[in-house]
């Protein structure tokens, strides 16, 4: 009798890479509403470059427009700036465009600078949550970025050496 088998990593999932310093690659943002409807989670997209043993595993990273800290060390990290919005609102925007219906952000792409290029982060294994910040149980462990390395020359931006920080 034939077995319907399903792969291992797909019941356990990908093994959590060693904490420490890593090569992430942008390969785009998944935007959708906060659970509030207040904010905007990005969502980028990340897959591993190094460690090789970890090449192509996805990480996560929870970027809300309104964690500043977030938004600027991702995207030094990278060696961009922040843009002033074109609206002259006065706000920023992360360079590059998001392309897509007005009214689902969830099918918006997204073309720019960031798009391909790789980052070095440093990784923590943390719990896993849900989105009300509680350990999932049983307790599962994720890899999470700890923290983004600039790589703008002189920059004077007060990075975060820990943007996981204390629940």
């Amino acid at each position: 009798m034939p077995e319907f088998r399903i792969p291992k990593g797909t019941v356990e999932g990908p093994p959590i890479i060693a904490e420490g310093r890593a090569v992430l690659r942008l390969d785009g943002f998944k935007p959708s509403l906060s659970k509030n409807k207040d904010s905007v989670n990005y969502n980028p997209q990340f897959k591993v470059v190094a460690p090789e043993e970890n090449k192509d595993q996805r990480v996560f990273f929870n970027m809300n427009s309104g964690f500043r800290p977030g938004i600027v060390d991702l995207c030094h990290a990278f060696g961009e700036e922040l843009v002033l919005a074109t609206d002259k609102s006065g706000d920023y925007v992360i360079p590059g465009n998001f392309e897509g219906p007005d009214d689902d952000m969830t099918r918006w792409v997204y073309s720019g600078p960031l798009l391909g290029e790789t980052c070095q982060v440093d990784l923590s294994i943390e719990p896993k949550r849900d989105n009300a910040g509680k350990v999932i149980e049983p307790q599962q462990d994720q890899n999470s970025i700890k923290r983004f390395y600039c790589t703008i020359p002189g920059c004077t931006e007060k990075h975060s050496l820990d943007l996981i920080g204390k629940r």
